[in-house]
């Protein structure tokens, strides 16, 4: 069984062992109960990860116990990172996210604007990071300034840190290496996009 066929089972024996209808979870969610459907007959295999933190939440699991994904270790979510001007970076944990396979990262963001499309790192994606406070040039970080985060990619030329855009009508945002205001926080080393 591939995993989308033991999402779609797990979806449905979830929905059926509360005793809920089909039209019951879809207003709730406020779905289309024909989505639903699809979900639950494994005709639509790439749900995006905020749908499937919704169905887990409204039938009492983790995403990761929908998934069937027990086995695997899970990650904090910790709030938004900006993908465009900075957000701040709240630090509560929202949701605990799989660990994609052959991923090894220590949490996760979820991105929040449009300056990383050129990345394919869309709004709303999940986007993997592992903790360390140094990337080699060209990489996708994510920096702490303030404290406000932002993913970008990081160079680093005359003293200077460069945080530049995967979108041309983002300006870079240029700040002294030594600046104790910008921090580091890990590398981006994976996203899960909500695109379908």
């Amino acid at each position: 069984m591939d995993r989308s066929e033991m999402l779609a089972q797990n979806l449905r024996r979830a929905r059926q062992a509360r005793g809920l209808t089909l039209e019951q979870v879809a207003s709730n969610l406020h779905i289309e109960r024909s989505t639903l459907c699809r979900y639950e007959s494994g005709d639509i295999a790439n749900i995006p990860p905020a749908r499937i933190e919704a169905l887990a939440k409204a039938y009492g699991l983790s995403p990761a116990e929908l998934m069937g994904w027990q086995s695997q270790r899970l990650l904090p979510l910790l709030g938004e990172i900006a993908c465009g001007a900075p957000v701040f970076a709240e630090q509560n944990v929202l949701a605990m996210m799989p660990e994609p396979p052959d991923v090894r990262a220590d949490f996760c963001l979820r991105a929040n604007g449009d300056s990383m499309r050129g990345a394919r790192i869309y709004d709303g994606d999940i986007v993997y990071i592992r903790a360390c406070d140094t990337v080699d040039d060209g990489e996708i970080a994510a920096v702490l300034l303030d404290d406000e985060a932002t993913l970008k990619r990081v160079y680093r030329e005359r003293g200077m840190l460069q945080l530049l855009a995967e979108n041309p009508a983002v300006k870079p945002l240029i700040i002294a290496e030594g600046d104790h205001s910008v921090r580091i926080l890990g590398k981006a080393v994976a996203f899960c996009s909500t695109i379908v």
